[in-house]
């Protein structure tokens, strides 16, 4: 019994001294969180892509929007059809994209940043940033701390014909 007292005694000191951390990271935490859980739905669109052997293309519709086309190829042109839209709010509430000032506001200087208005993937073709010319680029995400105001962002970043995914 004094061995669960005094467990849990140091487990409650414990606490209480790492509460100040955990509180200041906990918007990015979440940020990040809701950063991989889009991924995640991007790499299951991808995998539809494969499955049904034709083309997919997700938009980033600002503020706040991910669409899912069926489209006849990653070039521009063509018939899309509408699948699916959802809020990034499904993903974390008060989630959206960081564009423009705000995007250039929360990257390091010097750091390169191709926002991208959408990401395409053909499973034959590859990813429509071989199409579009482009080596790598990606969507910011930001999410306002309530308490704060603090802006804690993420970014998803998507590189090559597959378009690798990679959270930062």
């Amino acid at each position: 019994m004094r061995r669960r007292l005094a467990f849990a005694v140091v487990a409650a000191s414990a606490m209480l001294f790492y509460y100040p951390h955990v509180k200041a990271f906990r918007g990015r935490w979440t940020a990040l969180s809701a950063t991989r859980a889009i991924a995640e739905y991007i790499q299951r669109v991808k995998t539809t892509a494969i499955l049904e052997k034709k083309p997919y293309e997700v938009r980033f519709t600002a503020p706040a929007t991910l669409e899912v086309l069926s489209v006849p190829g990653c070039g521009v042109g063509g018939q899309k059809v509408h699948i699916s839209s959802r809020s990034l709010s499904e993903f974390s509430p008060g989630l959206e994209f960081i564009t423009g000032q705000r995007l250039s506001a929360v990257l390091d200087p010097g750091t390169e940043h191709t926002a991208l208005g959408r990401i395409c993937y053909d499973p034959i073709e590859g990813s429509s940033l071989v199409i579009d010319g482009v080596l790598h680029g990606g969507i910011a995400l930001g999410l306002n701390d309530r308490d704060t105001g603090e802006l804690h962002w993420a970014r998803l970043d998507f590189s090559g014909p597959s378009a690798d995914i990679e959270i930062e």
